[in-house]
């Protein structure tokens, strides 16, 4: 951990000393429960209004 990474990479640590904690989250229904892997092959057919979107999203992400 180190100051650079904090400011430049936007990086977040967190250490959890709750054993129970990480089973807890991974039973949420929520987003977390809908969210998918996505790969890098399932990028390349993407039009260019998807890329442009995920572009905009990608050099927002550090504002939000």
């Amino acid at each position: 951990m180190d100051e650079r990474s904090f400011r430049l990479n936007f990086e977040l640590t967190t250490i959890l000393y709750d054993p129970a904690w990480p089973r807890a989250v991974c039973g949420l229904r929520g987003a977390a429960g809908k969210s998918r892997r996505i790969k890098a092959e399932s990028l390349k057919g993407l039009g260019f209004a998807e890329t442009l979107k995920i572009g905009l999203a990608r050099m927002a992400s550090p504002l939000l």
